[in-house]
């Protein structure tokens, strides 16, 4: 008799209903430690209230339920809770929960790349720069004869978009311009740029060098930027140079641009080619005639992306 009393204490009904009532008291403790025991803006107060919520429910339903219902509730609203914006947001180890979501996908998607991939996506576009990315991209570049011989050529840039910062800290934005100078004079080649920042003109540092191994004239302008999130960037940049040797205008993205426009003014007399520069996707054709032609990119153009104009003389 005694044991079957003891095997009885010890069965799945006493089980069940034994812990549907010690998960109702763990709830009710946690609404007391939740609304007593941390402060009203701590986002685990918001936790412990919300687990205690599917505790105390989750009982109650489970009287209504049987018990894989009832575990199944729970980690749903457990899952709603852990993987909700506002709780990933406040974590600060949210990098490396990333990481571990992304290595998880990759190894089931590329199994025998997954490290490789991760490491590209970090270093090249997730890297730890100032620039976010720069918003609505504007290119007009307009390139005219520079001489009756048509050999030199003067290229005329003129550069708009919205620079979205990491932070509010002091940084500074580069523009490079190159230039080949195989037997060319110094007064055959230059180039000059001006800069507006939010509207107002910017002395930007001009810093040029000669590689005398590749024949090549570099010159870099640099402006220092700080104080905001947000900066609406002009540049305009004129270049003249021997088109024997450069015969070919190009942009390639130093960071990420999220949508792009290049309108491209050229003499009757040239042929241009339009060229996608490794982008996701094509570019599409605006506009076509025999001096004029423009482009558009809706979407994200990745570091190292861009676009190429090919010149020939016709």
């Amino acid at each position: 008799m005694n044991t079957m009393n003891y095997k009885s204490l010890l069965s799945y009904d006493k089980f069940k209903g034994g812990s549907a009532w010690l998960i109702l008291l763990i709830g009710i403790g946690g609404y007391a430690f939740g609304y007593f025991g941390f402060d009203t803006a701590s986002i685990w107060k918001e936790i412990v209230i919300k687990i205690s919520d599917v505790l105390v429910i989750g009982v109650i339903i489970g009287y209504l339920s049987n018990a894989a219902q009832f575990l199944g509730i729970f980690k749903r609203d457990l899952q709603d809770i852990v993987y909700s914006e506002k709780f990933l947001s406040n974590q600060r180890n949210i990098v490396e929960i990333w990481e571990l979501v992304s290595k998880t996908m990759f190894r089931s998607k590329f199994p025998k790349m997954s490290k490789e991939l991760l490491e590209l996506i970090k270093k090249h576009y997730l890297a730890d720069d100032e620039v976010s990315y720069y918003d609505n991209y504007r290119v007009i570049t307009d390139v005219k004869w520079a001489d009756a011989d048509r050999r030199f050529i003067i290229v005329q840039d003129t550069i708009t978009f919205d620079l979205i910062a990491e932070n509010q800290q002091k940084f500074t934005i580069p523009l490079k311009t190159w230039i080949n100078i195989k037997n060319l004079e110094e007064d055959e080649y230059y180039s000059k740029v001006s800069c507006w920042v939010d509207d107002i003109e910017k002395t930007p540092q001009i810093t040029t060098t000669i590689n005398n191994k590749k024949m090549e004239y570099l010159h870099q302008c640099d402006i220092e930027l700080e104080g905001k999130s947000k900066y609406e960037i002009v540049q305009k940049r004129e270049r003249k140079y021997c088109f024997d040797y450069d015969f070919d205008i190009g942009f390639r993205a130093k960071y990420i641009v999220r949508n792009l426009s290049v309108t491209f003014n050229h003499p009757n007399d040239m042929d241009v080619s339009f060229i996608c520069r490794g982008t996701s996707e094509d570019y599409k054709p605006v506009k076509n005639d025999k001096t004029s032609e423009e482009y558009s990119y809706k979407g994200l153009i990745l570091p190292r992306q861009g676009y190429i104009f090919a010149l020939k003389r016709n």
